[in-house]
């Protein structure tokens, strides 16, 4: 026995190899075994490695027979792929792989999803053959510039510089950013034909895509989109690489594969900004100054600061924060920030509270104490407030300028944040609609703990988090322990399953006989393992059925999260194991197209394999025996089954037609004339069996009708034998049809003797003629009286109707009654009110304004009209006047006192007015309701004035401060305690006072809340103050004598 092979060996790596053997000589049956527990002479799918057969023939001689299957060389395999990161993400990186084995030449692909960028080169220079010696910026000449659009935004303006003009054979270079894709334009913006200047521009892989040496024009001169910058595609080296992940495939001669991916990441750069020196402001007097000092980069640099100076260095700046950023050659970016401080003559912002705004209910506060300089200070605060100190402030940012007596100004920023709560979530959505959805809620801030309340169910959820929720919106009401309310939001979705059925092979039975069908299904998608069940076994866990016999079956599939499909399924007969034939057969056809053919069958009753045989019977009709009648001509089918197999067949039988040849040769017919009833119709009848019958639509038995009326006639003739012909619709016409007035419109008497009726006549022969019992002869009449009207309408032939109509009277005539409101103050306040009476509602307006509505409003004094119609037409036009009697407020003078010094009580405001509008009432921001003002400190006051016609007039008057120096007072040696206090107040004096003494207190709009006269008899040590109800906050305390004073900052909390 001899054993040779046939091998095919493994490629790529892969099990792809075969190894086939062919025996000599042996005795057959000849066997294989195989290591791999193969019996066959061939196995395939083959890995390299040794592989062993055992060989035998019949007579028990066996050889061992081994094969070496072995690659034909080393794997196709990427190494590795090295790689140079991307300065600035400016497309500097690079990547460069190392392949071993295979078979060459190799194909190289890249792929990426990188945004591909890099520099275009602006090269600006000097072209000139001869020596330049001045530059273009000494000769009076505009300088040749050129603007840059990167997708049709603005990149920059650029021109030759004065340096390069010196020089002949000179350029310089700018760095243009743009990525694969974008589009880029170059624009001449000036022309400079008496220069050699130039640009050109080149690409990122420096090729010259655009140049011109003269500028001798202005315009679009170049635009393109912007290609790859990548170099090295095809190669294992690529280069002009920027931020992001690349893929390389390798294929060999063999078509053996390798995929690696690498990332290449951006760097900084080596490009530093620092500051060389800083000199501050002094006194708001805008001079400092800042000194930079860059390191590194590329030149040449580019320098933008955020107040749009483009220098290197900046001066004559006043306090703030100055941002700088600087980009070099390759487009390197470094930014920085340097703060100018205010140097304001010593004078600092020594102690600070900021309360904060408590759930953004405006309960902020900023409170300082201000040290150095020269007092008095005056402060200006951002939102409009001129006090020292601020409360109930909402969030947000506060900016004070501070000016002492010199004018040297402090200007210090606060920020009041809110102290709320805030929220976040991470949401479950539910899937396959079985409310698995979830909400988990993270809550910080505020003040714990918090309390929750979704509106679920009847009584609401107060858990932190919910669960096993169906898609919706749901809404948590989150409350802290001090009372602030969130309020959160979250949507769950709803995920549909995408559990389904990938295939299904169906094994069919051969005959009605056996139950060798099967399903066999395989479920994708959704969340496995699966469960299955088949309506016709509960106990089938499995994505099979076996042993089904013909008929339907039902599957049900469930995943893991309780999504189902379910799906149907029929195992069909492929072929039928019944052999009968009809016995005995009727056919009887139908006669005349009556519908009465039958059919009447009988099949062959037999016993088939022992068992007796019965059948059913299902015609194409849904009769279920063995004859059926009542049948058209046509093709009918039944399907005749074995009842005790189920099995079936198909039989088709035909039922003719036999057609009978009575038909109707003419029909004769006279109209009907002026509703005459004189009419008539003759037929004539042929074939078919003698005699025949007539029926008529009318009911009429002859075969000829008369005396008829205008109208449609059929008539069905019948011949001995059942046989019937019935003629089309006949239609008598009148050659009056339907002479007569078919509509009537009247118009009711409104307005006297403005009735009106309009007819319309149809049918008779045209044209027609009127007669109105008042004489006209029109087909309408108008004008008319109430009462009877009638009228006499004849056609051409002579055919003639009366009617009668009749007109009423409207009783109840149209009135109109107006209420007019007269403006006052030179106000647009008037109105006009109407009151319809009478006539028919509903009743339309139209003013001289333009409205349409009963009453107006807002009216200025003037002449106004208006047309009032009813619903039956009659107007009714109305001029109403509208006139202003009321008097303005008149100021006919004003006397304002100043003040002798900034802390000085003795301003005054004096107003004269009008007489004519006496008796005024006056209301003052400070609460006086007296005409003139005293004892005032400098400040605006603002007043309200209301005349006796209630006219009222808002002005303010100013009290300034006289100028001169003011005398500074010893102070009133006291303490004043507890503070900050709720409004209860002890003053001790260090000293007993000699003088009477005087206390105020003052709120932050300056207005005098609280005054108290101390007498000599009353002074002692200790002082008690109660101020009752009085809102939180700062107010200024101040005790006044003719030769001493005390001012003191209190806090009411």
């Amino acid at each position: 026995m001899l054993v040779n092979d046939s091998i095919v060996l493994p490629t790529c790596g892969e099990s792809n190899g075969l190894i086939a053997l062919n025996v000599d000589h042996g005795i057959p049956p000849i066997s294989f075994i195989w290591q791999n527990g193969e019996t066959t002479a061939q196995i395939d799918s083959l890995s390299s490695g040794i592989y062993t057969c055992i060989v035998s023939d019949s007579i028990g001689c066996s050889i061992n027979y081994n094969i070496n299957l072995q690659e034909s060389s080393i794997p196709l395999q990427i190494l590795g792929i090295g790689t140079t990161n991307s300065i600035c993400n400016r497309g500097t990186g690079s990547a460069s792989a190392s392949i071993i084995g295979g078979a060459s030449p190799y194909d190289y692909s890249w792929t990426t999803t990188a945004n591909e960028c890099g520099n275009y080169t602006l090269n600006m220079y000097n072209n000139s053959s001869i020596l330049t010696t001045l530059s273009w910026a000494h000769v009076n000449y505009d300088p040749p510039m050129i603007k840059i659009t990167v997708n049709n935004s603005t990149y920059g303006y650029f021109a030759v510089s004065p340096l390069v003009g010196f020089v002949k054979n000179t350029f310089e270079q700018a760095a243009i950013y743009v990525c694969t894709g974008d589009s880029i334009k170059l624009e001449y913006l000036s022309p400079f034909s008496q220069s050699q200047f130039g640009y050109e521009l080149l690409d990122g892989q420096g090729n010259v895509i655009f140049r011109e040496a003269r500028i001798s024009i202005t315009g679009l001169s170049y635009a393109d989109t912007v290609k790859s910058f990548v170099t090295g595609q095809g190669t294992p080296t690529l280069n002009g690489l920027t931020t992001g992940a690349y893929t390389l495939t390798v294929v060999d001669s063999n078509g053996c594969e390798d995929s690696r991916s690498v990332q290449i990441n951006s760097t900084s750069g080596n490009l530093n900004i620092q500051a060389q020196s800083i000199l501050n402001e002094t006194c708001g007097m805008k001079n400092g100054a800042i000194d930079i000092d860059i390191q590194g980069g590329i030149l040449p640099l580019n320098y933008q600061w955020n107040t749009g100076i483009s220098n290197e260095d900046l001066i004559n700046l006043e306090n703030g924060v100055y941002t700088l950023t600087v980009t070099d050659q390759i487009g390197c970016v470094v930014s920085g920030n340097f703060e100018i401080i205010n140097d304001a003559n010593g004078m600092v912002v020594q102690d600070t509270l900021i309360q904060e705004d408590s759930c953004s209910t405006s309960t902020g506060m900023i409170d300082i104490t201000v040290t150095g300089g020269q007092m008095p200070y005056s402060f200006e605060w951002s939102n409009g407030q001129y006090i020292e100190d601020l409360s109930n402030l909402s969030t947000g940012n506060y900016i004070v300028t501070i000016t002492d007596a010199t004018g040297c100004q402090l200007i210090e920023r606060y920020n009041i944040h809110s102290v709320g709560l805030f929220v976040s979530s991470i949401v479950t959505h539910d899937t396959c609609f079985r409310g698995r959805g979830a909400i988990d809620l993270t809550v910080s801030g505020g003040s714990a703990p918090y309390s929750y309340l979704w509106p679920i169910g009847l009584f609401g959820v107060s858990t932190q988090d919910v669960s096993n929720r169906l898609s919706g919106i749901y809404r948590c009401t989150i409350t802290d322990n001090a009372g602030c309310v969130y309020i959160h939001i979250d949507t769950v979705q709803s995920i549909p399953s995408d559990l389904r059925i990938g295939g299904a092979h169906i094994q069919h039975v051969d005959d009605c006989l056996n139950s060798t069908g099967g399903i066999y299904l395989a479920a994708t998608g959704g969340t496995p393992p699966y469960t299955y069940r088949w309506n016709n076994s509960i106990t089938v866990n499995s994505p099979n059925l076996t042993n089904a016999p013909y008929g339907t079956n039902t599957v049900y599939i469930t995943d893991q999260n309780a999504c189902f499909i379910r799906d149907t399924f029929k195992v069909d007969i492929l072929r039928s194991v019944l052999n009968f034939s009809i016995i005995d057969s009727t056919i009887t056809p139908e006669i005349c197209s009556n519908e009465q053919g039958a059919i009447d069958l009988d099949a062959d009753l037999s016993v088939f394999m022992g068992v007796p045989s019965y059948y059913s019977y299902i015609w194409n009709t849904g009769e279920t025996t063995g004859s059926i009648s009542g049948l058209s001509s046509g093709i009918y089918t039944v399907t005749i089954s074995m009842t005790s197999l189920g099995c079936s067949e198909v039989w088709t039988i035909s039922v003719p037609n036999h057609p009978a040849t009575l038909s109707i040769d003419s029909i004769y017919y006279l109209p009907e004339s002026c509703l005459q009833t004189n009419g008539l119709i003759n037929t004539s009848i042929s074939g078919g069996t003698l005699p025949y019958t007539y029926l008529w639509s009318n009911s009429d038995t002859s075969q000829n009708i008369s005396n008829l009326s205008s109208g449609t006639y059929s008539v069905t003739a019948t011949d001995s034998i059942g046989c019937e012909v019935s003629s089309q619709s006949i239609y008598i016409p009148n050659l009056s049809y339907g002479f007569g007035i078919q509509s009537t419109s009247i118009i009711d008497e409104q307005c006297g003797n403005d009735g009106g009726i309009t007819v319309t006549v149809s049918g008779g022969i045209l044209p027609y003629s009127y007669l109105w019992s008042n004489g006209a002869t029109s087909q309408n009449s108008s004008g008319l009286n109430s009462g009877v009207h009638y009228l006499t309408v004849t056609e051409a032939n002579g055919c003639s109707i009366i009617d009668s109509f009749i007109i009423n009277t409207v009783t109840n005539p149209l009135l109109i009654t107006t209420q007019s409101i007269q403006p006052t103050c030179n106000l647009s306040n008037g109105a006009i009110n109407l009151s319809p009476n009478g006539g028919n509602a509903p009743y339309s307006y139209i003013w001289n304004t333009m409205d349409t509505t009963q009453s107006i409003f807002n009216l200025t004094i003037g002449n106004y009209s208006v047309t009032v119609s009813d619903m039956n037409g009659c107007i009714v036009t109305l001029f109403i006047p509208v006139i202003d009697t009321s008097y303005l407020v008149n100021i006919t003078s004003v006397d304002t006192t100043s003040t002798s010094c900034n802390s000085c009580t003795d301003g005054a405001i004096d107003l004269t007015l009008d007489p004519i509008g006496a008796p005024y009432t006056f209301l003052w921001d400070n609460g006086s309701t007296a005409e003139d003002l005293n004892n005032l400190m400098s400040g605006t006051y603002i007043v309200t004035i209301t005349n006796a016609d209630g006219c009222s007039l808002d002005t303010s008057f100013t009290i300034n401060t006289s100028v001169g120096v003011e005398r500074i007072s010893p102070l009133i040696q006291a303490k004043v305690y507890p503070n900050p206090s709720n409004g209860k107040f002890t003053i001790e004096f260090i000293s007993p006072l000699t003088e009477v003494t005087t206390i105020h207190i003052y709120n932050n709009l300056g207005q005098i809340i609280y005054t108290r006269k101390l007498e000599l008899t009353d002074l002692d040590r200790i002082i008690h103050l109660q101020l009752g109800d009085i809102i939180s906050g700062i107010y200024l305390l101040q005790l006044t004598s003719n030769q001493k004073y005390l001012t003191q900052k209190v806090i009411i909390h």
